[in-house]
């Protein structure tokens, strides 16, 4: 059965304090353990994007340690990893996802803020390698040293053995079963202190792997800072004009080529999902085991964009819909998106009160297969800021959510803790 954590670690810890947590992360990798590298730099040039790169990795990894420094208190970086890893992954009562403060060497404990003073503290690399599983070097390279030492031992009492015998010039079947005994035991040693050094090897290859993935990803995280910042300079915001009292604008009755579904689903499978992206041809990465269609074209939308009561719609004639060009201006919980929904039809936005959350399919339906706006997967005539959007399709307890910046479909809680954007819509 295949691991279902790309991490084993989610190392966290404040940039100032690369120095310090670099040994210790080398310590932890050559352990045989998967280290994610979290760099505080990185996150502050990149913004929210990059956040919920690090929310996927904290989803991703198995169990959570915290590099306890005066630095690291006051991150309020560090501080929204810990508390996302807390509230989303941590199971109290269940020794599979750990969260454990690493003590560092001056570090006064009152420092910790009350959510973390119950939880496991550890003062040493290896207390942390062994609580989680991981191999400790210092004892195998002692081990095989001692191994070393022993097969040293049996050979020189082979050789003692074999001298008395030649001396005596008598065949001692005892003596020669002892010293067969001793030579079966040599090469068992010896196979035992190759596998040590295969072992020691391979994760010495492993340890070199990890830091050119570290290297290699950092390397493109800031490429795509670049890019955005590139990206950002060459956009130009044009004032708006004052316009003349116009009759409402009505979207142009034509008849729709595609009719997606409308009605929500309490339980719907990823079973489902992947039936429906084939069909419909909707492209998504599938990546973290998600349901996939990397050959899907989506479709050819015919946008109109229209202005109704001072609010800014988007017409799609090809499926019938009409959408809010931008949406909620911030993200929230799966409850407050319905309430939001509901403010919508009672001040009857745009002048019409029949708002409501897109079906999986209807959202599906806007995903792009190449970036359009501004690194999105959306068509450049909706706002940039729902880069995430609650769909209302539910799987028993967590509702079907999309991502535009990362092309795929995910199923998340429907609790506190999953803070995304709405678009509403409705049918025409």
């Amino acid at each position: 059965m295949s691991d279902i954590f790309e991490y084993d670690v989610f190392l966290s810890f404040a940039s100032a304090d690369e120095e310090l947590v670099k040994p210790i992360w080398q310590e932890i990798s050559l352990s045989g353990l998967r280290v994610f590298w979290s760099d505080e730099t990185l996150k502050q040039n990149i913004g929210q994007s990059f956040f919920d790169a690090i929310q996927y990795a904290l989803i991703q990894s198995r169990h959570f340690v915290l590099i306890c420094t005066e630095k690291s208190m006051q991150s309020n970086w560090v501080k929204k990893e810990y508390q996302t890893f807390f509230h989303l992954c941590h199971i109290p009562s269940n020794e599979t996802r750990r969260l454990i403060l690493f003590k560092t060497k001056g570090f006064n404990l009152l420092l910790l803020p009350p959510l973390l003073t119950t939880l496991q503290i550890s003062q040493s690399v290896d207390h942390v390698i062994s609580i989680l599983g991981g191999v400790n070097i210092q004892a195998l390279k002692q081990e095989n040293k001692q191994l070393k030492q022993d097969i040293e031992s049996l050979r020189r009492e082979i050789k003692r053995l074999k001298d008395e015998i030649a001396q005596k010039e008598v065949a001692s079947d005892e003596k020669l079963e002892e010293a067969e005994a001793l030579t079966r035991e040599n090469k068992r040693l010896k196979r035992e202190q190759e596998a040590k050094d295969n072992q020691l090897k391979s994760i010495s290859k492993d340890k070199e792997a990890a830091e050119k993935a570290f290297l290699d990803e950092k390397s493109a995280l800031e490429k795509h800072i670049q890019e955005l910042e590139e990206e950002n300079k060459s956009l130009k915001i044009k004032p708006l004009k004052p316009s003349k009292k116009k009759p409402l604008p009505q979207p142009a009755k034509t008849q729709p080529s595609v009719r997606l579904r409308s009605k929500p689903i309490e339980n719907l499978s990823a079973d489902d999902v992947n039936e429906m992206l084939k069909e419909r041809n909707f492209f998504s990465t599938g990546e973290y085991g998600r349901p996939e269609n990397k050959q899907g074209k989506g479709l050819n939308h015919q946008y109109e964009v229209i202005e109704r009561e001072g609010e800014k719609l988007v017409i799609d004639h090809t499926t019938g819909l009409t959408l809010q060009q931008s949406g909620s201006p911030n993200s929230m919980v799966y409850a407050d998106a319905l309430k939001w929904i509901d403010d919508l039809k009672k001040k009857k936005f745009a002048g019409y009160n029949d708002w409501r959350l897109p079906t999986l399919e209807e959202a599906m339906s806007l995903m792009e297969p190449e970036k359009k706006n501004g690194g999105l997967y959306i068509s450049e005539v909706f706002d940039r800021t729902q880069s995430w959007i609650w769909t209302a399709d539910k799987s028993g307890s967590v509702a079907w959510v999309v991502a535009f910046s990362l092309r795929l479909l995910l199923l998340l809680p429907c609790g506190r803790q999953q803070l995304r954007s709405c678009r509403a819509l409705r049918t025409i």
